[in-house]
């Protein structure tokens, strides 16, 4: 097993848990969490994944999934999955344990008055990597810092789950179906209100007819 008193991670075929503490001092909101640790993940997972399955864009979140979960693809992660919580710690899903924060040796910490627990799932699809332990800081001018007493993330605990749980899929193709779904659902709502107009109609003329015989009568 590869630990953090190496300052490495492996990343393993099929489906890994991560979880990173996350600073709050640019006082984020849940979204702006996990869209950031999209971003982060582009440089961690992007880096490693095959050159074949790198993207050269920046990172988009994927329509589809939960409306708390962030869903993106990112090179040979395909899902990531993300959630965000300041709440208390989450447990990450059974597994094996492929390293741990609190087996480092040298001391490394968020800054955070409240810290953001990021979980992330994510199904493998390259080849056992060996990559540095995931952490990353900027200064109060925005610079990169390797301050380990200064960290804005850092991974605290990653394991492995097993084989991976979702289908291969993309980013192109998530988006052709959600369009392909929303399309559909705007003609279902579309017929069904072209339906009750002509009900609405119908039962006005109905009702103009039942008015004239009922009228003929009275007179």
């Amino acid at each position: 097993m590869t630990t953090c008193q190496d300052d490495k991670v492996t990343i393993k075929a099929g489906r890994n848990a991560w979880l990173f503490a996350r600073t709050d001092r640019d006082a984020v909101d849940r979204a702006d969490a996990i869209q950031t640790g999209g971003a982060l993940l582009k440089r961690v997972l992007g880096n490693a994944s095959p050159l074949g399955s790198r993207s050269i864009f920046e990172v988009v979140q994927s329509p589809k999934g939960p409306a708390d979960v962030g869903r993106f693809i990112i090179g040979a992660a395909r899902p990531v999955l993300i959630t965000a919580t300041q709440d208390d710690r989450p447990v990450l899903p059974l597994g094996d344990l492929i390293g741990r924060h609190e087996d480092c040796e040298a001391f490394r910490n968020v800054v955070a008055k409240r810290v953001w627990w990021v979980s992330v799932e994510f199904d493998w699809r390259g080849p056992d990597t060996v990559i540095d332990w995931p952490h990353r800081a900027v200064n109060v001018l925005g610079f990169e810092s390797d301050d380990p007493l200064a960290r804005d993330w850092l991974l605290v605990e990653a394991r492995h789950i097993g084989a991976a749980v979702e289908p291969d899929t993309s980013l192109g193709g998530e988006v052709a179906e959600e369009a392909g779904e929303v399309a559909e659902a705007a003609a279902k709502a579309a017929l069904g209100a072209g339906k009750l107009l002509l009900f609405g109609a119908g039962a006005a003329l109905a009702l103009f007819l039942l008015s004239k015989v009922s009228g003929g009568k009275n007179r």
